[in-house]
């Protein structure tokens, strides 16, 4: 969710730290889960995929591909990042476009 970074950033300049600490804390479980050794890539490109940002999830070897019960882990965080989104009034702004894959 880069567009909701770059809405921390904006927020913390206008002095909103409240605000930016709430959005901050709704993707700090997805934050940390991306980081994970191995795994980050294929749990990055599994969200923009979800989010309609790329056309595949698949990852090149030499990354694991993703389980079943990472996939449902992965959807579970998202939809919990999304109900708090809308529970703060904060609306998504996922893009649509598609990012070509090399």
């Amino acid at each position: 969710y880069p567009e909701n970074l770059v809405q921390i950033v904006e927020l913390s300049q206008r002095g909103d730290f409240d605000r930016a600490e709430d959005l901050f804390d709704v993707h700090l479980p997805l934050i940390c889960h991306e980081q994970q050794p191995g795994l980050g890539i294929c749990v990055r490109k599994f969200i923009m995929y979800r989010r309609g940002l790329l056309r595949t999830p698949v990852a090149r070897q030499p990354v694991p591909a993703l389980d079943h019960a990472d996939l449902g882990e992965i959807d579970a965080m998202i939809k919990r990042a999304e109900d708090k989104m809308r529970a703060l009034g904060m609306a998504q702004t996922a893009s649509k476009m598609w990012i070509d894959e090399a």
